[in-house]
């Protein structure tokens, strides 16, 4: 409710401690030694910290006694102790998912330098570190993050996910030049081929731009000449036509399968 109405989602408290590193630890935070007798200025992390609690105790409340009931001793410890470990692993994913889909900034870090992603991992919450870890990886993408998109793709984000426009890391980093990001994306596993919105795979951006370095890379790595973009050009004609001959000799000429 908080959300539609337009609150913001990125509000810190004193710490720097945003509604996003909350969820993302999915657990209250230490109350200060004096705490403050005025209400937060901040309800988006009394929404996430109550939403949280309220959750997790329903969940284990209404689980335990369905278990009770149903359920033998023994079955039951076993079964109970397993939730334990998959809510503990799992994170607040709902909350997260409904911030960051609210435009939270994955990116902000508290006073501490701590960030959603750093306090999701150390405190072992697989799923929703998983989470942030793409939505970090995305925002990387468009602010020009070469640290966070590699850290990112290590963690596990799935190293062609696209942003809204559908630019995958290594179409930044062909776009942009960057052949040293290019070279450890492919290494990655990164898809050669994968096209952006309006058709242009990396190859593309690389002819058009002139990095011949870029252009011999993809090629070698399987980048196919013949693909035709959303203005049905090749990355041969976008090199000739910005008139870089050098690089346009380096792109076959011969049409290859689609």
């Amino acid at each position: 409710m908080l959300i539609d109405n337009g609150i913001d989602v990125n509000s810190p408290d004193s710490d720097g401690i945003t509604p996003l590193m909350l969820a993302a630890l999915n657990v209250s935070p230490n109350p200060t030694p004096n705490p403050s007798p005025n209400p937060s200025p901040y309800p988006c992390i009394i929404v996430a910290e109550t939403n949280i609690v309220i959750y997790n105790v329903f969940m284990l409340i209404y689980l335990s006694i369905y278990m009770h009931l149903h359920l033998s001793t023994s079955i039951y410890i076993y079964i109970s102790l397993y939730l334990s470990i998959y809510l503990s692993i799992q994170g607040n994913k709902e909350i997260v998912e409904q911030l960051l889909l609210a435009g939270a900034d994955s990116l902000l870090s508290a006073r501490d330098g701590s960030t959603a992603f750093s306090i999701a991992t150390s405190s072992g919450r697989k799923v929703v570190a998983l989470i942030i870890a793409e939505a970090d990886l995305r925002r990387a993408i468009v602010t020009g993050r070469e640290d966070i998109i590699l850290e990112s793709v290590r963690a596990g984000a799935f190293v062609d996910l696209p942003t809204a426009s559908g630019w995958t890391a290594l179409i930044y980093a062909c776009a942009t030049g960057n052949t040293n990001l290019a070279r450890s994306l492919l290494d990655m596993g990164a898809n050669v081929n994968r096209a952006e919105a309006d058709g242009w795979t990396p190859l593309h951006f690389a002819a058009h731009n002139g990095y011949a370095d870029l252009v011999k890379m993809l090629l070698d790595a399987g980048a196919n000449s013949g693909w035709i973009n959303g203005r049905g050009a090749t990355a041969r004609d976008l090199a000739t036509a910005a008139k870089h001959d050098a690089v346009a000799k380096l792109i076959p000429m011969t049409s290859q399968p689609l």
